[in-house]
């Protein structure tokens, strides 16, 4: 896979390479890997746009340069770590008729992890484990799945980056998704709805290495587990 932000190399590369005896190359930008992955938002703004307007809006500029730091990657990542699932939960249980305080769902503590698809899991089997010790897991287990599937279409990428962006006093790049914000909605994507990953592509060539984004060296890696990263 040669991953490269210039679309004229990416073809050329993509042309090279099986001339030279090296079959199956893919080369593509990195937006086409998130597309393909099936994370990417379904609508943002372009990079030529971002560039641009780099130069005539310096606010916007200086949120571009905070979103492409390991700091600020850093920051979303405890954002995701201590993001509070309790709200959710409460009115998925109210609203499939469970008669549970509100106070012993928060009582369950959940994992200090990213993954927020495990720590939905995690805090519905919580809850029903607690409340309802004596039911047999099997029937345990049919519930949680049926409240969690319920989570899973409220907490969604777009939710809780629209909070996090309002909690830390971010904006969209264009009013709404611009292409700075793609690789961190797509970050969160992989947090809420897990990476399907591909072990095929066993070497991957970056090119510009230097331009690309925590969120998108992170996400290269989650896609091809395998992969040696050149």
């Amino acid at each position: 896979l040669v991953v490269s932000p210039n679309r004229l190399f990416s073809t050329y590369i993509g042309d090279l390479l099986p001339e030279l005896g090296e079959e199956n190359v893919y080369a593509c930008p990195m937006m086409q890997v998130l597309i393909d992955s099936d994370l990417a938002p379904k609508k943002c703004g372009s990079k030529i746009s971002m560039v641009d307007n780099q130069f005539i809006d310096k606010a916007r500029k200086n949120e571009i340069d905070k979103k492409y730091s390991i700091a600020f990657f850093d920051e979303v990542q405890r954002y995701l770590e201590d993001f509070d699932l309790a709200p959710y939960a409460i009115d998925a249980f109210n609203e499939n008729g469970y008669n549970i305080p509100d106070e012993h769902i928060r009582a369950i503590p959940t994992k200090k992890i990213t993954d927020i698809a495990s720590k939905i899991e995690s805090l519905v089997y919580g809850v029903l484990i607690k409340e309802y010790p004596r039911v047999p897991d099997r029937l345990l287990q049919k519930a949680k799945n049926k409240i969690v599937m319920q989570m899973k279409k409220i907490i969604t990428a777009e939710l809780i980056m629209d909070k996090m962006y309002m909690d830390m006093g971010l904006h969209y790049g264009e009013g709404e998704m611009g292409y700075e914000d793609a690789p961190i909605y797509s970050y969160i994507n992989a947090q809420v709805k897990g990476v399907s990953p591909n072990y095929f592509i066993r070497h991957i060539f970056v090119d510009e290495m230097q331009d690309y984004d925590p969120f998108s060296i992170y996400l290269l890696k989650k896609i091809y587990p395998d992969a040696i990263m050149t």
